[in-house]
């Protein structure tokens, strides 16, 4: 994904055409995603890595909730689909990183 850039600090989804502004949730996942472009997150990692100490309840469909919404943030910055997910384990990754 050479062509997305996160500023951790900022919370600011850079792509080819524009940037936009993400929740420290969805940022969070976007880094876990881009540091990690070949391999895949299960909700549980993802929860493990966003909340370690206190994860909230309904964890999964929370984590499902800010996944759509980064999905949405990323097709405006890429007009495209970036966030795969493979059913039924419900892996998350790259789009076009190799799964």
């Amino acid at each position: 994904m050479t062509d997305l850039r996160l500023d951790a600090d900022t919370h600011h989804l850079i792509g080819p055409l524009g940037s936009v502004h993400l929740t420290p949730v969805q940022s969070r996942i976007m880094q876990c995603l881009l540091d990690d472009p070949g391999g895949g997150n299960t909700i549980l990692e993802l929860a493990a890595v966003i909340w370690p100490d206190n994860p909230p309840s309904g964890v999964a469909t929370t984590l499902r909730m800010h996944i759509h919404y980064l999905r949405l943030a990323l097709h405006k910055v890429t007009a495209r689909t970036v966030i795969a997910v493979s059913h039924p384990e419900s892996v998350y990754a790259l789009a076009d990183a190799e799964h």
